[in-house]
């Protein structure tokens, strides 16, 4: 059976969000380059430590086999780790400079290395105290600390392998320097189990923080996505839909902006002589005219369930029923055409207008609507012959002297009750059309 085709909008959709997996990735890796770069200082710090206080610590010991360990071992851990570090700051910065990915398996030794730093305190701390109070000693704590850093990563194996990586080397330092080391009192912190104990919570500690970290990622990829639907569909009706609208376009995950045929309701509103208006005054004020009127006729179109779909200078083309339809959009488009004359009336009357007249044309009928244009510009629209009687009604209006003319498919789709009081002017003839349409009056 044939699939059918993709809808391009969810497909640009999951492209975004891929494109910004991989933003959050390389951003991923600049928070790492920061982190590897205060690690090279860290080791740096502790290699001058072991060589300077190291001297001091081995006139402490007095054994000049066990001095020399004390001093060699450490070294032989923070001089490969720093080198270690430097490697893969550079590594980072090729793969943020170049915008490609590092392996999992390099990302996983990175941590490793990392965790032999407190490894290597401890190993001082063993071969110049007592093992079994070395291991418990307060540096045990920074195995915790890098496991708990690692979360910055995003990644759960990430942070897992950090927790199994630290209780690893914590065994092997148990196993070397206590299990099979002198005795000590102290019998309930050098147990076995104690160790175990310790090693299981760096390994839950480790998971924890991977879920934390997942948890972290898929939200930002949610939030993305949530925000890049939004936008597509800010894209498609630019600022003239309510944000109502808006919300139940993210709802239906955007499916409405695909082409398919549906029945609307179009209105066509014009500003009567507008032009001559428009010779006295400035084009500022003009605008400013514009502004004022268009901000209650679009505001009682949301309210009704509409969006504006087209500016026209002076007028527009709103269309109730598409994307979204409540079943009343006959109904929903008289209502808003009375709204809009009404308020009209009010804001003339308080002297916040001029006078002026309009003039509104509606008609129902099945439409084509969805996205028309290029890759790189598209805008959401409704084509059918619906929309050029629904723009002929309203230049009917003047002739009738009509501020709302509805025709006779609206008045029956919304109701013989709504528009009782509408005047019917009988059939009229349509420039372009054989056929005369049945026209009533509203108002």
């Amino acid at each position: 059976m044939t699939q059918p085709p993709a809808d391009p909008g969810v497909a640009a959709v999951s492209a975004r969000v891929h494109n910004f997996s991989a933003s959050l990735e390389h951003e991923i890796f600049k928070s790492e380059k920061r982190r590897v770069e205060v690690m090279a200082l860290v080791l740096t710090a502790m290699l001058i430590g072991i060589l300077t206080i190291g001297q001091l610590l081995i006139d402490a010991v007095g054994q000049v086999m066990r001095a020399r360990l004390s001093l060699a071992l450490p070294l032989a851990v923070v001089v490969p780790a720093l080198a270690f570090e430097l490697w893969v700051r550079s590594l980072l910065v090729r793969a943020i400079a170049r915008g490609t990915s590092i392996p999992l398996a390099i990302r996983l030794l990175w941590v490793f290395v990392e965790l032999l730093v407190p490894t290597a305190i401890l190993l001082v701390l063993c071969l110049v105290a007592h093992p079994a109070e070395a291991l418990v000693a307060p540096p045990f704590m920074v195995y915790a600390a890098l496991i708990a850093l690692s979360v910055l990563s995003l990644d759960l194996r990430v942070c897992l392998a950090a927790g199994i990586f630290a209780a690893a080397q914590y065994l092997t330092l148990y196993w070397v320097f206590v299990y099979n080391g002198p005795p000590h009192s102290a019998f309930v912190l050098t147990a076995p189990m104690a160790a175990m104990a310790r090693a299981f919570v760096m390994v839950l500690v480790g998971g924890l923080t991977g879920i934390a970290a997942r948890e972290l990622r898929r939200r930002c990829l949610d939030s993305l996505q949530a925000l890049e639907e939004k936008r597509q569909v800010l894209d498609v009706f630019g600022q003239h839909v309510s944000p109502r609208v808006v919300d139940k376009l993210l709802q239906q995950h955007s499916t409405a902006l695909s082409s398919e045929t549906r029945n609307v309701c179009v209105m066509f509103l014009d500003i009567r002589n507008f032009t001559t208006f428009a010779e006295g005054r400035t084009p500022g004020q003009v605008v400013d005219f514009l502004n004022h009127l268009f901000s209650f006729m679009i505001e009682e179109v949301d309210r009704h369930d509409g969006i504006i779909n087209k500016f026209l200078g002076d007028g527009f083309m709103a269309v109730f029923g598409a994307p979204l339809s409540d079943g009343k959009d006959c109904r929903n488009a008289v209502a808003a055409s009375r709204a809009i004359v009404q308020r009209l009336h009010g804001e003339v009357a308080a002297g916040r207008l001029p006078v002026t007249r309009i003039g509104i044309g509606l008609h129902t009928g099945e439409a084509v609507t969805g996205q028309v244009g290029s890759v790189t510009r598209k805008e959401y629209t409704v084509i059918g012959d619906v929309v050029n009687l629904a723009s002929r009604i309203e230049s009917l209006s003047k002739a009738h002297d009509a501020q709302i003319l509805v025709s006779d498919a609206v008045r029956d789709a919304a109701g013989h009750d709504l528009l009782a009081d509408a005047t019917d002017l009988g059939e009229v003839a349509v420039k372009g059309r054989a056929q005369p349409v049945r026209v009533y009056r509203v108002a």
